[in-house]
């Protein structure tokens, strides 16, 4: 009897130790955010300082989701092989060292650089995360981790629109990405001291067995050539990486140049608008994967949902770039937030086609899906600045004319529709019998 007793009082010292180690994760998931869509804020202040183009900027913001991208199936091989807690320790100090360089760098080459280590930096933590909630808690209780995860990680998002705009015009970028370094510092310094890769006391037999990596994983090129040529995956992957590259290139680059160039905006003006668009975020996660698992029992019908979406507040932006409201602008901006809400459904479909074909890669799948919708981001942000540069004749100037952004919007309005056909060849991946009453198998 004491052993039990003293075996469910170590459980239960876990359970809350595993809060700590959540709020730490959830720290180094706000910071992933706020490094990613950092730059939107100091745009016009980027093209001053390097005497640059869109093009250009386009292309150094880009540098965080191409190592972001090239990370995805590395990050998760890293975890294994050193653990979570090391890993997500070493790679926050590379975020503090990445921007630091950016804070100091006396070039464009070398901001670029410094956007690449932040990106390089930023790129383990979800998989980390992932492979530490497995082991601190249980299996009814990870999904909400997760979702509280990502709702810090957007609270981030948010934080790098009106609060990192105020601070910059108090410190300027070069002093505020200082500062950034520092606490990213701090924050690799408390990984490596609170995290724990697993507890003394695992909760679970369960959860035991999912700290263990299988002999049945090691991946052979027959096996991986299955998982990533399948048709429903790249095609699930295409709408992914088109939705996924047309919104965050305009809400992490050019959604503040954008108002400020069209609508005579300041910048914290600017920024507080498209702060609608993480908060869209935050409720669209948590709201479309309670309609697809609850509600409409399908991931098909609720994916060509968010995409349509998406398409119908695209228009506005496209055909009436400069006379819109306010309160219309908001109010876009934060559908399309909403709408990216569907963000949780492709890796789910992912899993599910990957485990129909009978394979057990389902991490390789979604690292591979991943890296598209990141290497997606780089060509958006850039293909947006070239066609920005070509149509706005004071584009030198860090200028851009409505006329050109409404250009770059119409080609992101075309991407979606054309990515859309695909519906018609992706297939349902939903289970019949997921979520299925325990009572009627029974019977």
């Amino acid at each position: 009897m004491k052993i039990v007793q003293e075996s469910e009082q170590r459980m239960r010292n876990s359970q809350n130790y595993g809060k700590y180690i959540f709020i730490m994760l959830a720290a180094n998931s706000f910071f992933v955010y706020f490094h990613r869509s950092a730059v939107a804020v100091i745009t016009q202040d980027l093209i001053r300082e390097f005497s640059t183009s869109a093009v250009q900027i386009g292309f150094l913001g880009s540098m965080f989701f191409y190592a972001y991208a090239v990370m995805q199936l590395p990050a998760g091989a890293l975890a294994d092989a050193f653990g979570p807690k090391k890993t997500i320790s070493l790679f926050t100090g590379i975020t503090s060292l990445g921007a630091l360089l950016f804070g100091l760098a006396p070039s464009l080459f070398w901001a670029s650089f410094a956007r690449f280590l932040i990106g390089v930096g930023c790129s383990v933590v979800f998989i980390c995360a992932i492979k530490i909630f497995a082991v601190w808690f249980r299996s009814d209780q990870i999904s909400s981790y997760v979702g509280l995860f990502m709702l810090a990680g957007n609270l981030g998002a948010i934080s790098s629109t009106v609060p990192l705009a105020v601070l910059t015009l108090e410190l300027g970028w070069r002093s505020t990405f200082g500062v950034l370094a520092g606490v990213s510092c701090l924050i690799a310094l408390l990984s490596w001291v609170v995290v724990r890769d697993q507890p003394k006391a695992p909760l679970s037999e369960e959860a035991l067995q999912e700290s263990k990596p299988t002999p049945k994983e090691r991946i052979s090129f027959e096996e991986a050539k299955k998982v990533l040529f399948n048709k429903q995956l790249l095609s699930v992957a295409a709408v992914l990486a088109v939705y996924f590259g047309t919104l965050l290139a305009f809400s992490g680059l050019w959604a503040v140049p954008y108002l400020m160039h069209t609508y005579q905006l300041t910048k914290a003006e600017a920024s507080y608008m498209v702060s609608a668009i993480p908060i869209g975020i935050s409720i669209g996660a948590p709201l479309f994967g309670i309609l697809s698992d609850k509600v409409v029992r399908g991931r098909k019908k609720v994916l060509m949902l968010g995409t349509f979406g998406a398409i119908l507040a695209w228009i506005p932006l496209a055909f009436r770039t400069a006379d819109l409201p306010r309160s219309i602008l908001i109010g876009i901006f934060f559908v399309l937030g909403l709408c990216y809400g569907i963000a949780p459904i492709p890796p789910a479909m992912c899993k599910e086609i990957v485990e129909k074909e009978g394979s057990s890669f389902v991490g390789l799948a979604i690292g591979y899906m991943n890296m598209f919708a990141f290497l997606s981001v780089t060509v958006y942000q850039t293909l947006i600045g070239y066609i920005l540069d070509r149509i706005s004749s004071v584009g030198l100037e860090g200028v851009f004319s409505a006329t050109a952004f409404s250009w770059a919007f119409r080609f992101c309005l075309g991407s979606l529709i054309l990515v859309s056909l695909l519906f018609f060849f992706i297939k349902e991946t939903f289970p019949p019998t997921q979520g299925a009453d325990h009572s009627q198998k029974e019977t």
